[in-house]
């Protein structure tokens, strides 16, 4: 519940790694809001592009490897021919590099030590969701909000002597 202390020092290295690596990356994408995951989703589905993914190195817990947001961390692709240079560059900047996966067509297939077997989701299931998903939930929040503005002016009209908001 308390916000990290920014250390600009390794701020700086951070950036100066991702500056350097230019070049060698085909994407690059920040792991901020939503985790790994959002920018996994975020990252392929556009481009109709999966993953075939083992998160168990990045932490013990699955839903941390997929919903931290710890600040510092990038989810780039690149060309395998490229990864001994990446793996140079990071030693050099001090940084950690995780090779998660490969990307393929068509589904991302996950696997981590916490899943009893692989978890396999289609990208065109997803497809949906991503587009719309805003709406619906801002639809949902409205609804909600309605059945909440109701429900408290029921109970304030049945019994107006006595109601505690919650």
């Amino acid at each position: 519940n308390e916000v990290t202390p920014v250390n600009y020092e390794v701020l700086k290295n951070e950036i100066e790694f991702l500056l350097a690596m230019q070049g060698l990356v085909c994407s690059a994408h920040d792991i901020s809001n939503g985790g790994l995951i959002t920018s996994l989703i975020e990252s392929s589905v556009p481009n109709k592009l999966g993953a075939k993914l083992d998160l168990t190195q990045i932490n013990s817990n699955l839903a941390t490897a997929l919903f931290s947001e710890t600040s510092g961390r990038t989810l780039v692709s690149l060309n395998t021919n490229n990864l001994a240079q990446l793996e140079k560059l990071a030693d050099k900047f001090n940084q950690k590099i995780y090779a998660i996966g490969k990307i393929q067509k068509d589904s991302f297939a996950i696997t981590h030590t916490n899943l009893e077997s692989e978890v396999n989701i289609q990208i065109e299931q997803l497809f949906e969701p991503y587009k719309n998903g805003l709406t619906k939930i801002l639809k949902d929040i409205e609804c909600i909000f309605m059945i909440f503005i109701f429900s408290s002016i029921y109970l304030f009209l049945s019994n107006p002597f006595q109601y505690k908001s919650k």
